[in-house]
């Protein structure tokens, strides 16, 4: 098993691409179990010896040859398992960077003892290639990055996770769904769930507001269909259902009283990641804002850099035809 070109490879190879006919849809759940070429003349031999004994013993054999043919077959079919667990040394593991990229196999060897089943899924733990507990934090950077398209709408269920985990290559191999749903349930008990985990909620109504929103405290069991929510519209629900509850006071409290007629804010941005900030200000202020009727709303994006070294030609020609391009009404270097 240690050459690349072996037989065992090219045809794990062609059925992790390939389920009958059709391409193979949840390629991260498959594994192989491979016999070490050494051991396989060995497996052979006792798989011969043994069906030669039970085609005697299906023929007219009777008295005492028949109770020896029979103790002779009995052995030969311990010594066939005893030669398969010596002949399984091998777990091929896919891999591949990228979701249909090509794809590698990892070699993980196998003790020997206990089932096959059992050594290849122990195998796999040990050597992190299959995971039995999957850490909301690791959930919620994938969802960051390589899931990102996943939950920009607000949410994902569960089950859907699950499928891109079952058949992305460039995600962790989870034993079952049941560690994906203990990931989020764990999510919204998190001190830090805004940036580290997420809200979780059972389903959203015909109006699209989460039922059973959870932040702050464990959600109880999930059921697969439960909704993992993005933090930012999470606060946005949350933050709406207080103001409606404050509203009904303030509007006794301001009887009389002229109300603002207009709003002035700003907001310093991450530079290191912008988008994200300014989401969350589209979301939890503009958003708000433009919906009330008769509303003029104006955004204005300042951006000021400066580098006592001094900003390349290169960089300064660049940044004034973007910013040209982007429209801009105004642009300055000095």
């Amino acid at each position: 098993m240690e050459a690349w070109d072996s037989p065992a490879l090219e045809k794990a190879l062609c059925i992790v691409d390939n389920c009958g006919a059709a391409p193979r849809r949840y390629r991260n759940m498959v594994v192989f179990a491979a016999v070490d070429d050494q051991s396989l003349d060995d497996l052979e031999a006792a798989t011969a010896v043994y069906l030669s004994l039970r085609g005697v013993l299906e023929q007219n054999v009777c008295g005492a040859a028949l109770a020896e043919i029979a103790e002779l077959t009995r052995q030969a079919d311990d010594a066939v398992d005893l030669r398969i667990a010596e002949a399984y040394r091998w777990a091929l593991v896919p891999r591949s960077s990228t979701d249909r990229g090509p794809v590698e196999f990892e070699i993980v060897r196998l003790r020997s003892g206990a089932s096959l089943a059992l050594r290849v899924s122990s195998a796999l733990v040990e050597s992190g290639a299959l995971l039995t507990h999957y850490p909301p934090q690791s959930l919620r950077s994938k969802l960051d990055r390589a899931l990102s398209s996943l939950w920009s709408d607000g949410d994902v269920r569960i089950r859907d996770l699950w499928k891109r985990f079952a058949s992305d290559f460039r995600l962790p191999r989870l034993r079952d769904i049941a560690v994906l749903v203990a990931a989020a349930e764990a999510a919204p008990a998190l001190a830090d769930w805004r940036t580290g985990g997420f809200a979780t909620a059972r389903r959203s109504d015909d109006s699209g507001r989460y039922v059973e929103l959870t932040v702050g405290s464990h959600p109880g069991c999930l059921s697969e269909d439960a909704l993992v929510v993005n933090p930012a519209f999470a606060v946005g629900q949350l933050e709406s259902d207080a103001s409606a509850v404050s509203q009904g006071r303030d509007t006794a409290e301001t009887a009389g009283r002229p109300m603002p007629v207009r709003y002035r804010g700003l907001m310093r941005l991450d530079p290191a990641d912008p988008v994200q900030d300014f989401n969350r200000l589209a979301h939890q202020i503009i958003e708000r804002l433009a919906a009330l009727a008769g509303t003029r709303v104006e955004v204005t994006v300042e951006v000021k850099a400066e580098r006592e070294q001094g900003i390349p030609d290169s960089v300064s020609s660049s940044i004034t035809d973007r910013a040209q391009a982007l429209g801009f009404d105004r642009s300055d270097l000095e």
